[in-house]
């Protein structure tokens, strides 16, 4: 069993990149998808399975991979460090397996990285939980002025300079449907009240997943 309790009906997968190869885990049905870009800690999509399991009987399908370095993927190149590059692959990848409508949600890591893949794949809308401001790969100030799509950026008080960094980028975005969550709660997973016990958050990104904006 590749994740620690792992629970559901999981579905294998792998996405290539170039020569490269992406491990992925695919849970639910429908043409609602999620595309999830997990934190550093953890092994790889694992962190988000329990997450990805709730939302799946929510109506959610959802496809969470290990990025290059993380999990079970086999990068090479230049592949493996172009994160963007990688989510980038995997949403097409839901696209072209019947997606109507995309969502990118990352935590940490994975949330600064959805926000440029966000704006590269025209996705439907995004969530950013937590995504450090100076990601390699990654320039927040400058990342979010391609967001004409619904944006939801959520941290703790507990990242104080990610919390200043987000009242910045939020007056950035121009898409019309755009939120800013500053709760008590930690840091990226953390924050939906990870691993049960599924917090507001929680609730806030499966409307947002599926078109529902509170």
């Amino acid at each position: 069993m590749r994740c620690t309790g792992q629970k559901g009906p999981g579905r294998d997968r792998v996405i290539a990149l170039h020569r490269s190869r992406l491990t992925a885990a695919e849970l639910g049905q429908g043409t609602t998808w999620a595309v999830m870009l997990h934190q550093t800690n953890g092994d790889g999509l694992c962190g988000w399975w329990n997450y990805g399991l709730w939302l799946s009987q929510r109506g959610v399908h959802v496809l969470m991979f290990d990025l290059c370095g993380y999990g079970r993927s086999v990068c090479k190149g230049q592949d493996d460090s172009d994160q963007v590059g990688q989510a980038t692959a995997v949403v097409k990848f839901a696209r072209d397996h019947g997606a109507t409508r995309v969502t990118v949600v990352g935590a940490s890591m994975g949330g600064a990285v959805a926000l440029p893949t966000a704006s590269a794949t025209r996705a439907d809308a995004v969530v950013d939980l937590s995504g450090p401001p100076d990601w390699p790969g990654t320039d927040l100030d400058q990342d979010v002025q391609a967001l004409t799509m619904p944006t939801l950026l959520a941290v703790s008080p507990t990242d104080p300079l990610s919390v200043r960094a987000f009242r910045r980028a939020i007056k950035r975005i121009p898409a019309a449907t755009k939120r800013l969550d500053v709760l008590p709660g930690g840091h990226g997973y953390v924050m939906l009240g990870y691993p049960g016990g599924w917090s507001r958050l929680a609730t806030t990104v499966q409307q947002w997943i599926v078109g529902d904006y509170p």
